[in-house]
This record gives C-alpha cells, structure tokens and sequence, in this order.
C-alpha cells in the first residue's frame, strides 16, 4: 500500500547563523571541498545559484514553495536572503535571491530522465548590476 500526500503544496522555512572569526578563511564561512560555487543541498539556508559557504558569515535566510500541479510536474518559487560578510571590515552582502522553477519527471519508457528549469536573479547593493541567470537541465536518475 502506498502513502500519498495530503497536500500538494510543500513549503520551507530556513535560517543559518555561522558565527564570524576575523582570522579565518572568508571571515569564518564554513569550508567544503564538493560544494564550493554550488548549491549545497537542503543543509544551509542558502541562494540557489551559489552556496552559502562561499559568501562569509552572519546570518542566511530562505524560504521555498513547491506545488505539485501533476504527479510529473511540479512548479515554485525560491527566495533567500545572506546578511554575510566576508571579512570583518567588509559590508552585509544584503544579496536577495528570487527564483521561479519547474520539474518535469519523465514516466514509462522515460523513467528516471528529469527536464528542470529554474530562473533567477540576484541582487546586491554590493555590486553595480543584478545577477540573472536560466539553468535548464536534463537528468536521468539510475
């Protein structure tokens, strides 16, 4: 017998608190070898487009709202907040991060193959521009 959800809307809360040391690589930021440039999972609160890690210490906050509109579809939207600093002297990134996103999971002869779009944009009154990007992937799953 299978489970099935009773809701077709998933929604998450996160906050990460990396505590600053001035004498330390990024003013303290936590240090992983595999997930540098990276979104780093479901671990950290954290923007999509990079990881938390590699931005410096204080405070991250996001937030992420899936709606499963068909059991092969599901479509939502990201946002995410990093009060980071990557040095002691340096300024709060204040980076907010928007993303909308859909997943398409392929099913019979397809199975396991995945088609996902997520786009985006990071902003910053630390840097002159906005960030965009569209990330358009393929997947199979073994």
């Amino acid at each position: 017998m299978a489970l099935t959800p009773t809701s077709k809307v998933k929604w998450s809360i996160n906050y990460n608190h990396i505590v600053s040391n001035p004498e330390a690589y990024l003013n303290g930021a936590l240090v992983t070898l595999y997930s540098s440039s990276t979104s780093s999972g479901k671990y950290f609160a954290q923007p999509y487009f990079i990881s938390t890690q590699d931005l410096g210490t204080g405070n991250a906050y996001s937030t992420r709202i899936t709606y499963q509109v068909m059991p092969a579809l599901s479509i939502g939207t990201y946002y995410s907040f990093m009060d980071l600093k990557s040095s002691a002297s340096a300024p709060s990134r204040n980076q907010s991060e928007y993303v909308v996103f859909g997943i398409y999971q392929f099913d019979g002869a397809l199975k396991g193959l995945s088609l996902s779009n997520f786009l985006g944009v990071q902003t910053s009154p630390v840097y002159d521009y906005s960030f965009w990007q569209n990330r358009v992937s393929l997947q199979y799953n073994f």
